[in-house]
């Protein structure tokens, strides 16, 4: 069993589990960097209409409350 795997696992039982709000983002598919931020909100549900400042997104999305982010792909 690889890391992605048992990462992928993981993040599906605490979802179940609703422990947490998951947010997966599979950074193996992303071939452009900068697009990087943009996937992370598409991760949590973002409209691309409101990504004019996707870092900022990024922070405000993951700053206000506890949250299991899981990038695979590194």
């Amino acid at each position: 069993m690889g890391k992605s795997r048992v990462a992928l696992e993981v993040s599906r039982r605490v979802a179940e589990a609703g422990w947490l709000p998951v947010a997966y983002v599979a950074l193996s598919e992303i071939t452009d960097p900068a697009v990087v931020a943009a996937s992370v909100n598409g991760a949590f549900g973002v409209p691309d209409s409101w990504r004019e400042r996707p870092v900022a997104e990024v922070a405000r999305n993951i700053g206000g409350s506890p949250v299991l982010v899981v990038i695979d792909g590194v």
